[in-house]
């Protein structure tokens, strides 16, 4: 993965299940916010969106995903 679009589209294909562990949700918010450290690196055009989505990923994401709170998303039907 050298561009963020590429990332964005690898890493929703790898996303975990909604029924998945708190530890396999945060292993791939941390794996996710690697994968977006690097593409910053490569994907010039697109550096700071990219070291954005991997600050969110690994610093907001990752450590939300071992609540069980993370696990609780509103249906938007329900709204």
């Amino acid at each position: 993965m050298r561009t963020l679009a590429g990332a964005k589209s690898a890493l929703s294909r790898l996303a975990p299940p909604p029924d998945a562990s708190p530890d396999q949700r945060r292993a791939f918010h941390e794996y996710a916010g690697g994968v977006y450290r690097r593409v910053a690196e490569t994907d010039q055009d697109h550096h700071y969106e990219a070291m954005a989505y991997a600050y969110v990923e690994r610093e907001i994401y990752a450590p939300r995903a071992s609540s069980a709170a993370a696990v609780q998303v509103p249906d938007p039907t329900d709204l």
